[in-house]
């Protein structure tokens, strides 16, 4: 019988192919795994929270660019605000924590900010979701917080 397809014709030499051929046996000594127990990851203190960041940012990166290019002394401060976050403003000291209502916007599709929340937390880009008294401890004392809202994007 004939090739019967574009693969075999650029096989070349066919190896022979016997399934009943016998192997000789190689005895090996094996070992029996011991099942283990998953570890339990530590919890995380509120007190420690509020150092957990994430970053697209390499801090040593920026460090090394600017100091090569010499543009350490007009950009003082950036390398430090990668590295601690970067200050918005020096805001008033708080006596109390004002919370703000959730905007109008937000209420117009609830479950739409449920998910959004829920996909940060479950992928680690955000803590939370925290209570009053968790921020409390989290910021040391009172704190300001924004609220929350719905923005459309344009495709």
């Amino acid at each position: 019988m004939g090739l019967t397809s574009a693969f075999t014709t650029m096989l070349g030499t066919l190896a022979q192919c016997n399934p009943l051929a016998t192997t000789e046996s190689t005895p090996a000594l094996c070992a029996v795994m011991l099942a283990t127990v998953p570890w339990v990851a530590p919890k995380t203190s509120l007190m420690n929270i509020l150092y957990i960041h994430m970053t697209p940012y390499i801090p040593s990166a920026w460090h090394t660019a600017l100091s090569s290019a010499n543009l350490l002394s007009t950009f003082p401060n950036l390398v430090h605000d990668i590295t601690f976050r970067s200050p918005i403003n020096n805001p008033p000291d708080l006596s109390a924590c004002p919370l703000p209502p959730i905007l109008t916007s937000a209420k117009i599709h609830p479950k739409l900010i449920d998910n959004e929340l829920l996909s940060k937390v479950l992928t680690n880009h955000m803590s939370g979701p925290f209570t009053v008294e968790e921020a409390w401890v989290i910021f040391g004392g009172p704190f300001l917080s924004s609220p929350v809202s719905l923005v459309e994007k344009s495709p």
